[in-house]
This record gives C-alpha cells, sequence and structure tokens, in this order.
C-alpha cells in the first residue's frame, strides 16, 4: 500500500506544499507519491513546492528511519521523475489550434474543424498557452484528455503503470482548484483516466479529491482585451465546476471519487497582483491550503471506508483560524507544536549557530567542552556532520517562512495557531525553557551504544524529543 497525491495547478501545489509541513511533524506508515501538474513550467508556485519538496527529501534522508521514537521528518516522500509534468514539455509555443492541427482539419475533416470553432473562439485558438489555460477549463480538458498518456510517456509510465496500476491498495488524492484553469480543467480530466484505466482493479484503489473554491482574487491585467485569468469569473465558473461534480457523484456505477472534500471561504482577500504566469504567479499561503492537507490526511487514513461521501465542516467564530477551527485540529496541534519548538531551538545561535562554529574550528570552537557534544560527535565527523545540520537547516528555513506568513492576518481573519515569535506555541502546555535549558538537559544523553545512526542523526532526534510536549 502506498498513497499517491497529485498537485494541479498553482493552487494545488501549494497545498502539496502544506501537506509536506504537516507530514513533517505527523509521521504516515507509508510513503507518498507526489507529481505536480501545471502547463506553465515556470509557475512561480509550483516552483515554490518544487524547492520545498526536495529539502524535505534531503533532511529526511539524513532522519528518517531512525530508533529514536521521534516522528520528526519520518514520512517518505517519493518525487515522481519528473516531478513536474508539463502537456507542453516539448511544445515551443503552445497554441491551441496547431496542437489540434486545426488547418490540415479545415482541409480534410471540415466537420471537425466547424466543432472547434463552435467550442472556441477565435481569441481562444490563437493565444499562446505557454503560461497555463488563461482561466479558461475548457481549452485545459481537451489539451489534458490529449496529452495525458498513462502507460507511455514519463512520468505517467512510472508513476500510473509501475506504482499505482501494481499496488493493491493505492489511495490517490487529487488537489486542485475549481475556478481558475488549471485545477478546474485537470482535475476532473485526470480522475476520469485515473478511474476509466483502472476500472477493471476498482477494489484494488480508492480515488479522493479536494476542490477548493475561489478563496483569493487578483486586480484586472493591464489590457482588458488580452485573453487571461479574471477573478470576476470565479464564482460563476465554480457554479458550473460544482454542477459537473455533482451529476458524477450521482452516477452509483461509474462514480469517479470516493471521498470529496470541497474546501472555500466567504472572503476572496486581494493577492495585490496581477500575473499572466510564470515566476511571478506566486501567491503567499494561505489558511485554507492547511484545510486541503489535512483533508489530504484524513482520506489517507480514512479510505479504507468504501462509501462514496462529501465530507463538510465550518468554523464557528468567522474571524478567527484556531485549533478548534481545524478538523482533528486537536491531533494536529501537538505535533506542530513540537515541530515550532524544535525548529526555533535548533536554528538559535546556541545550537545550529555554535555547532557550524565548531564543525569549522574543531579544536577551539565554542563547544569543545561541552558534553553533548563530546558524546554525540567524536572526532572524524566533522565535515559530514557540517554539511548535513545544513542541509536540516535549509528545511528548516522554508518550514518557518511558510508558517510565519501563513500566521498573517488575513481580510480581517486572525490565524491563531502558532506563536513564531518565541519558544513557545499557542494553546499548549509545552515547556517554557531556553536553549540554555535544554542543552544541561542534553548533557545527560548518551548516544545508543554500537548504533549505526550518524552524530547528528542521534543528536538532532535527541533535541526534538526535548522540545516536544510532556504528559
Amino acid at each position: 500500500m502506498s498513497y499517491y497525491i497529485i498537485g494541479i495547478g498553482g493552487t494545488g501545489a501549494k497545498c502539496v506544499e502544506a501537506l509536506v509541513h504537516l507530514t513533517a511533524a505527523v509521521a504516515l506508515d507509508q510513503p507518498i507519491h507526489v507529481l505536480l501538474v501545471d502547463p506553465d513550467k515556470a509557475n512561480g508556485s509550483v516552483g515554490q513546492t518544487q524547492q520545498t519538496i526536495g529539502k524535505y527529501v534531503e533532511a529526511s534522508r539524513l532522519l528518517r528511519g531512525s530508533d529514536a521514537g521521534s516522528p520528526f521528518l519520518q514520512t517518505q516522500w517519493v518525487p515522481a521523475e519528473p516531478l513536474v509534468w508539463s502537456p507542453f514539455a516539448n511544445t515551443q509555443q503552445p497554441v491551441l489550434r496547431d496542437l489540434f492541427q486545426y488547418e490540415f482539419l479545415s482541409q480534410q475533416h471540415p466537420v471537425a474543424a466547424g466543432l472547434m470553432e463552435v467550442l472556441y473562439s477565435e481569441q481562444e485558438m490563437n493565444a499562446s498557452l505557454d503560461k497555463g489555460f488563461l482561466g479558461r477549463p475548457s481549452i485545459g480538458a481537451a489539451v489534458f484528455a490529449d496529452s495525458v498518456d498513462l502507460l507511455g510517456s514519463s512520468p505517467w509510465q512510472r508513476f500510473f503503470g509501475e506504482q499505482i496500476r501494481n499496488d493493491n491498495d493505492a489511495r490517490i488524492f487529487l488537489v486542485g482548484s475549481v475556478f481558475g484553469g488549471t485545477g478546474a480543467a485537470g482535475l476532473p480530466t485526470l480522475a476520469r483516466l485515473l478511474a476509466d484505466a483502472l476500472q477493471d482493479r476498482r477494489q484494488q484503489f480508492r480515488l479522493g479529491g479536494a476542490l477548493l473554491l475561489p478563496y483569493f482574487s487578483f486586480p484586472p491585467g493591464k489590457d482588458p482585451a488580452q485573453l487571461q485569468a479574471k477573478a470576476g469569473e470565479f464564482l460563476l465558473r465554480s457554479q458550473a465546476a460544482l454542477g459537473y461534480y455533482q451529476d458524477r457523484l450521482k452516477e452509483a456505477d461509474r462514480s469517479i471519487f470516493d471521498s470529496v472534500y470541497l474546501l472555500g471561504n466567504d472572503s476572496q482577500p486581494s493577492v495585490g497582483f496581477h500575473s499572466l504566469g510564470s515566476t511571478e504567479q506566486r501567491n503567499p499561503p494561505h489558511f485554507l491550503e492547511i484545510y486541503a492537507a489535512a483533508a489530504a490526511l484524513h482520506f489517507f487514513k480514512d479510505a479504507a471506508q468504501r462509501q462514496t461521501r462529501t465530507y463538510m465542516t465550518a468554523r464557528l467564530n468567522t474571524k478567527v483560524i484556531g485549533w478548534d477551527s481545524l478538523p482533528e485540529g486537536a491531533a494536529l496541534r501537538e505535533p506542530l507544536a513540537n515541530l515550532l519548538r524544535f525548529a526555533l531551538a535548533y536554528s538559535s545561535k546556541f545550537f545550529y549557530g555554535q555547532l557550524q562554529n565548531q564543525f569549522l574550528n574543531e579544536r577551539g570552537g565554542p563547544l569543545k567542552w561541552t558534553k553533548w557534544y563530546k558524546a554525540f560527535f567524536p572526532k572524524g565527523q566533522s565535515q559530514q556532520s557540517e554539511e548535513d545540520s545544513q542541509c536540516i537547516f535549509s528545511y528548516r528555513e522554508r518550514l518557518m517562512n511558510w508558517l510565519q506568513t501563513i500566521q498573517q492576518p488575513q481580510e480581517g481573519i486572525k490565524v491563531h495557531l502558532l506563536s513564531t515569535d518565541h519558544f513557545k506555541v499557542l494553546d499548549t502546555d509545552g515547556p517554557n525553557r531556553t536553549p540554555d535549558d535544554v542543552s544541561k538537559v542534553l548533557d545527560r544523553y548518551k548516544p545508543q551504544s554500537g548504533s549505526t545512526e550518524s552524530g547528528l542523526r542521534q543528536f538532532v532526534h535527541a533535541l526534538y524529543n526535548e522540545c516536544r510536549q510532556r504528559p
């Protein structure tokens, strides 16, 4: 059994990033295979998530499988190769009329050409699609249906043909928006393609989806005549999309999804800028993406239930996002609190800073006579320990940046989950200790005799355990 997640479009990628951070604190018992899908190969949000996954995998490789019993970075993430798939990977300037050979159809199959003219305007057929589907799901659905080859091209051949297809208990989760172009087009199309390709193995897989309704907006572009996504059309597009999903869920004999999670917010705060795509399209994290990540965790754990169902939740206080606002928030609070305490302690000058100093100055560094340093780091490990500690710190930086951004008030809504300023977490009874206090406790630690684990691995898990909430 394995878990599989496909993040579709920029929103889908950001939800995957949120899940990466949650699984840094909550260890899953099976690996998560991940694939990101976006026609815009330079999408900033996709690139951000790609980097986060890379940093997580590097740090997890150093710490996973420890005997210490801590959940920190123990979930295994397995990126597809390549991690990001675009239907235009081999096309320099994708244009709809060229992709479907409109000129050839006009000469040889005029009826088919006429159908294209009915379905798409001249502007839509001639628009460049290198930065996405321009808020037009009808374009994206046609492109995805034509270009996804589950058994032929990379990464689908391995991700689907070798992994999902041969998994006797595959749990597949798709996440994306229903209001833009890529997610609205890709999520239902990919779900149908996967379900059809696995119809002979219907008892061996579960398919779930998180559908995000409009939760942000942006100002109009400089040229209103240019074909582009428009925030003012989000609600209308969402209404049409939900009608499609409602119809599909009623098809008992051909039901696609086993579980559906529909997520939205009353307000759609503006991100403050308009981008047609590429690296500029990097929206800040939003609390709704935590809900999507929590939905994925719920699906992976609950997918054994065969019933087709639509999950619904709401928060009582519309102005505050607290732990009681999240589904199973009480179960997430303590692991995330432990993770934050460790991240703050590890990044302090006392630990990471002095460790790096000591690794570079082994004979005369600041920790030369410190008991825990001498116990965990015997001579000869300095160079490798320095590189590995930097690797863990790099993931920690992405984690903290994500937490700090997501804590910012959003359209009058206060996110009241974590305090990233102090060595404490909101609404918990965890340790209120300084790094110096933790260091004195670590002096009493003794590395496991005969253990093959590196000194850094044992030290990191010891530090994490000392930052955990105590009964």
